[in-house]
């Protein structure tokens, strides 16, 4: 199972390049950010005066937390893009033919996935809570705590779409536009589900539409920020039931993994 793992990672070496560059983007950037928030043009966005008024100022000010929150979660996405190409790369390549024959079990080979490609997540997560860490000493609009919360809950997402993706590679025998399809609407739908109220409330603004989307903006992203523990929880009982569902769906068919 450690060569499977070291397998992967050495797959993932190939791809470093581009998590690289992402984070170098991600740095610059925040570091534009938090000079011009100090000093410049955004400052005096997101500062009332004589030509903006307070309204004005706190939708500038929800934006830009917005966008750097945002922004944060890159050098996540850049090691979840790798993580992508793992899962499907093994089939393309003819390995999961040369893994079938090999003394390991099933779950060995499920569990080395998971291992790597949690591993891999766990550290695109740790690279941009230390970026949060630097960044927040430079700007007082983003507090280190918020820009925490959104990373755990970037994590959690990023999590969750891969379980599915894993699982549904395995039980579509590896097709991966079906796999990733299928998973990003389940997500949607989730979201959808959970937000189906302020849909509604959004629908019946009217002309109040971009005060109304702002309210409900500034109310979701408390709620999500201060319970972020949820989400970590919820994928990883969801990555528990994924082991054992393609455990159970790869025992009977033993070519995808």
């Amino acid at each position: 199972m450690r060569g499977l793992i070291i397998k992967d990672l050495m797959s993932f070496r190939q791809r470093l390049v581009m998590v690289m560059v992402v984070t170098v983007f991600v740095i610059v950037l925040a570091v534009m950010f938090s000079i011009s928030a100090a000093s410049g043009n955004l400052r005096k966005m997101t500062v009332p005066g004589p030509d903006t008024t307070e309204q004005e100022a706190q939708v500038a000010r929800d934006v830009y937390s917005y966008t750097f929150m945002m922004l944060m979660l890159l050098p996540m996405c850049a090691v979840g893009d790798t993580v992508r190409n793992l899962l499907h790369e093994d089939r393309q390549s003819g390995f999961t033919a040369v893994a079938s024959v090999t003394p390991l079990t099933i779950r060995q080979r499920i569990m080395s996935k998971i291992i790597c490609f949690c591993g891999l997540y766990l550290a695109g997560a740790v690279l941009s809570i230390l970026i949060c860490s630097a960044v927040s000493l430079f700007t007082d609009m983003v507090a280190f705590g918020q820009l925490f919360s959104i990373v755990i809950i970037g994590l959690s997402v990023c999590l969750i779409y891969t379980f599915l993706q894993f699982d549904l590679g395995i039980i579509l025998n590896g097709s991966e536009v079906y796999s990733e399809t299928f998973s990003l609407l389940i997500i949607l739908l989730a979201v959808l589900g959970m937000n189906t109220k302020n849909i509604i409330a959004l629908i019946k603004a009217g002309d109040d539409f971009p005060n109304v989307i702002f309210e409900q903006a500034r109310s979701v992203s408390a709620l999500i920020t201060d319970r972020s523990y949820l989400f970590i929880i919820t994928a990883c009982i969801i990555g528990v039931i994924s082991y054992f569902v393609t455990v159970a769906v790869a025992t009977k068919k033993r070519e995808v993994i």
